[in-house]
């Protein structure tokens, strides 16, 4: 029986082995990093969508229960009547068969902090007759919206830009907030618009 000699690997087999061995792993390595980088991107975009929904949601619901005649808006400000508080719910008045306002919600965008936020002030006397902001001492003299364009609670953090416009007799506010990636100083960037119509319009 004939037996052939064992043979090892030449040095340039080793060297071919393992260039082509770095390579897949240099592959593998962008692949890993492009897939991070997609899902820290999604992950930051969410949370803001998840911040902006919150705070429309907010908006268009209280936009629907807030009379169409007596709304004060400025550019980056809106003031809602209510027929409720924070522990009263809407009553309507015997005699008229009217919705007793008990409450104006300011909805605003704090440019120092970049927040949105929601202030409740409510009526020293609830009545069924609407009347703007303006009109309401709520104990520090009248004074216009932009006046109680702080406090309140926040809605959503890192926004940018806060706009109300009316389209007819539908209400908007559009929504943008921007927030850094984790480990990068590319800013992400998502933008709402919320429409609501309210009562009376």
């Amino acid at each position: 029986m004939f037996s052939y000699p064992r043979r090892a690997f030449t040095l340039i087999e080793v060297l071919l082995a393992g260039g082509l061995l770095s390579l897949l792993l240099l592959i593998n390595l962008q692949v890993f990093q492009s897939g991070m980088s997609g899902w820290q991107k999604v992950e930051t975009q969410g949370s803001l969508l998840q911040q902006i929904q919150v705070a429309g949601g907010r908006w268009t619901q209280s936009c629907t229960q807030a009379s169409g005649s007596n709304l004060d808006v400025d550019a980056e400000a809106m003031g809602l009547l209510s027929p409720t508080t924070s522990s009263q719910a809407a009553t309507i008045d015997p005699s008229s068969s009217q919705l007793i306002w008990r409450s104006t919600r300011v909805f605003y965008r704090d440019a120092t902090s970049q927040e949105f936020r929601q202030r409740n002030l409510d009526w020293p006397t609830p009545s069924p007759s609407g009347v703007g902001i303006d009109q309401i001492d709520f104990g520090s003299g009248k004074h216009p919206l932009g006046f109680y364009k702080n406090g309140g609670h926040v809605l959503a953090r890192s926004v940018q830009f806060a706009e109300f416009t009316r389209q007819g007799a539908c209400w908007q506010l559009r929504l943008r907030a921007t927030q850094k990636r984790y480990g990068r100083e590319q800013l992400e960037q998502v933008e709402v618009r919320f429409l609501a119509i309210p009562r009376n319009s």
